[in-house]
């Protein structure tokens, strides 16, 4: 058992080019990997279940907040894999112009974290249905407090769509700075000017 945990160990950290990803196999991987050998791996979970701090209805145990610290990781991982992958084919599409691959791209990112969220809620064994009260007063606080911002995303995803600016565009502005269209994002616009600087 234990010749078998060090030769699974050995590969796992040759294949993950990670580091980070390293450092959860040997933290956690590993020395669970050793409770299993020893046939202790379940008596350890339920003591770690047992750790817990309870306020009110809600209970934070160890065990949960262990399971949320390591899927959390290798699902934000797996994310920016995806969302550096996806963005990459979008851009290489040559039948898609500058401003539609942005567009693409853009909404292509908010729908996989969407979804990396929804699944690490899943995995977490949360209750999305409670989840909805809660969304909806946010969603209030949201829009009392973050007006401008909100504001600023809407615009950004009308531009996209529009497609009234692309990048590489000269712009010119009111108070007489003017550049070329660097950047379009959800929420600011960057215009390289010609003295090398950057203005959102």
């Amino acid at each position: 058992g234990l010749a078998l945990v060090f030769l699974l160990y050995n590969i796992i950290k040759q294949l993950l080019p990670s580091l980070g990803l390293q450092r959860i196999v040997s933290i956690v991987v590993l020395p669970s990997a050793l409770l299993m050998v020893f046939g202790r791996f379940d008596d350890f979970t339920v003591f770690l279940d047992t750790v817990a701090l309870e306020l009110g209805n809600i209970r934070l145990s160890a065990l949960f907040l262990i399971k949320a610290a390591i899927f959390g990781a290798i699902l934000f991982w797996l994310g920016r894999q995806s969302n550096a992958a996806g963005q990459n084919a979008i851009r290489s599409q040559e039948a898609l112009d500058v401003g539609m691959q942005e567009l693409v791209s853009k909404i292509f990112q908010i729908i996989l974290f969407i979804a990396i969220g929804i699944v690490f809620l899943q995995v977490l064994g949360i209750d999305l249905t409670a989840l909805a009260v809660l969304g909806g007063a946010v969603g209030v606080g949201l829009g009392f407090g973050l007006q401008q911002i909100a504001a600023n995303f809407i615009s950004g995803m009308i531009i996209l769509f529009e497609r009234s600016l692309t990048i590489g565009d000269f712009i010119e502005m009111e108070d007489g700075k003017s550049g070329i269209l660097k950047e379009i994002n959800m929420r600011s616009t960057t215009l390289e000017t010609f003295d090398g600087k950057e203005v959102m």
